[in-house]
């Protein structure tokens, strides 16, 4: 009877297990007990009804999906080396391609600037002034293009003495100056007046030694100022590091011959100071040469003037109108939605004793018409202005005291001179319409150009301006009913960079 219970409850088992499929089956075999032991062991580890997998599987299952996942994180930091070398090897491949290209680009503008000098003509000789006893120059085909009229006999010897001494630099052509150092000129120095300006001369084309022994025989001189002397030390340095001593103006003939040493080295001093690429003394230097010819007591040399103005342009494109040049500036950052006339109104709010306008900002920052939020602007705090000299027949744009560019300019015919004085700019319109004739742009007859920059004195409109013109030829002579002319592609640029309310100086 208890053989078969054991047979039955084992049966039972079995049946159990194989209908819940998750214990192994239990084979019965003959012996009846261990076979029912055996059952029990194994029903008694199968997991109850809904419990799954034990705590031992689960960990393992863990570390299994922590083993998969580290090799797939393996894998893609693998993947990301591979991909950031492919990328270092694309750059370093473009960098040396760019270098080569670089390299190639050099070689050529070498071999151009090689060729350029190959078949640019030899420089001019400099200038040799000779002791004063036997002066020799040769004839310069440059000194007879540019010649200056001298002024007659009645004017004082020292006046033609220092005209004679800047044409003679100017020109490269020393006859004139050899003809009044000699007395042959109508004109009798004192010796030892004779002998600074020689002294000065040979200074200034390189014979040193000879030029140090007249300083040492007139230092002493009561004919020769110590205004005189300190210039003729100066002459003696080298180019580029002269420390050039003002002088007073030389209206009435007083002090003209320091005056025109003082310009000599000017000029010789610009002209290193821009070779070395010294921008801003360089424009000091050509700005301090202008001005000071515009205001010398003889006339304006006018072609010189034209030759130093396109001198000046090269260096103040690299200072004044220039984000890389040293001059006075505030900062105002960018910001978003801004345009330039945001900015300026901005600046202007800020600083209302400023005096700018979109173009100029423009142009000193080297930008477009569009910019970028976060970009710093530069605003210049000298204040922009014009000067025309009608004798000279040229206007001066200006910062503040310092001159930036040059551009010649027509003025008033006898009857309709252009009007001395000063004055603002008022009203500034593009392609204007002749009101006076009542014609519009571009039609015959209207001799405005592209520009208009009205001239306002004390306030009140006048029926002057600055404008263009649709005769370039024009330019240079007495052609205008009293308006200063400019040619239109020039006028164009005053237009962009002098704002309104800026004073405009006519003088003659």
């Amino acid at each position: 009877m208890r053989a078969l219970i054991v047979v039955g409850i084992g049966a039972v088992l079995i049946w159990f297990g194989l209908h819940r499929g998750e214990a192994a089956p239990v084979e019965a075999n003959e012996g009846g007990a261990p076979a029912v032991e055996e059952g029990l062991a194994l029903a008694a580890r199968a997991p109850e009804p809904g419990r799954g997998a034990t705590a031992a599987d689960e960990a393992a299952a863990q570390r299994a999906r922590r083993a998969a996942s580290d090799r797939s994180a393996l894998e893609k930091a693998a993947a990301q080396r591979a991909a950031a070398e492919e990328r270092r090897e694309m750059l370093r491949t473009q960098r040396e391609a760019e270098a080569r290209a670089r390299e190639a680009a050099a070689e050529e503008a070498s071999r151009e600037e090689a060729a350029r000098r190959a078949q640019a003509p030899p420089p001019a000789a400099e200038p040799e002034l000779r002791p004063i006893e036997s002066l020799v120059r040769p004839e310069s085909p440059r000194g007879q293009e540019r010649g200056l009229a001298l002024p007659g006999g009645s004017i004082a010897p020292p006046s033609r003495a220092a005209v004679a001494l800047l044409e003679a630099w100017i020109s490269r052509e020393a006859t004139e100056l050899e003809s009044v150092l000699k007395g042959t000129a109508g004109v009798q120095l004192a010796p030892s007046r004779a002998q600074l300006v020689a002294g000065f001369w040979e200074a200034m084309v390189g014979r040193l030694d000879a030029a140090q022994d007249r300083f040492a025989a007139v230092s002493d001189s009561d004919d020769v100022t110590s205004e005189e002397l300190r210039l003729l030390e100066a002459a003696l340095g080298a180019p580029g590091v002269r420390a050039i001593p003002t002088n007073a103006s030389a209206r009435g003939g007083a002090g003209a011959l320091a005056y025109a040493m003082r310009m000599v080295l000017l000029e010789d001093e610009a002209q290193a100071l821009l070779r070395a690429r010294h921008y801003k003394r360089a424009a000091l230097a050509w700005s301090d040469l202008l001005q000071q010819e515009i205001d010398a007591p003889w006339p304006a040399h006018r072609e010189a003037l034209l030759d130093w103005a396109r001198s000046l342009e090269q260096a103040q494109g690299n200072h004044r109108l220039s984000s890389r040049g040293e001059w006075p500036y505030l900062e105002e950052k960018v910001r978003d939605g801004d345009a330039l006339t945001r900015v300026r109104k901005r600046v202007l709010k800020r600083r209302p004793d400023l005096l700018i306008c979109t173009g100029l900002i423009r142009e000193v920052n080297d930008v477009e018409r569009y910019i970028q939020p976060g970009d710093v602007l530069r605003i210049p705090t000298d204040r922009a202005n014009a000067v025309v000299d009608l004798d000279a027949r040229i206007v001066l744009y200006r910062h503040g005291d310092e001159v930036v560019r040059v551009w010649p300019v027509g003025i008033g015919k006898p009857g309709h001179e252009t009007p001395i004085g000063d004055f603002t700019v008022g009203d500034k319109l593009e392609d204007p319409t002749d009101w006076s004739k009542l014609l519009p742009p571009g039609a015959p007859g209207n001799d405005l150009g592209s520009r208009w920059l009205g001239l306002y004195r004390n306030g009140r409109k006048t029926s002057y301006g600055i404008h263009g013109t649709t005769d370039p030829s024009s330019i240079g002579g007495e052609v205008s009913l009293g308006c200063v002319r400019m040619r239109n592609e020039q006028v164009d640029e005053l237009f962009e960079i002098l704002p309104q309310g800026a004073e405009v100086r006519i003088q003659r």
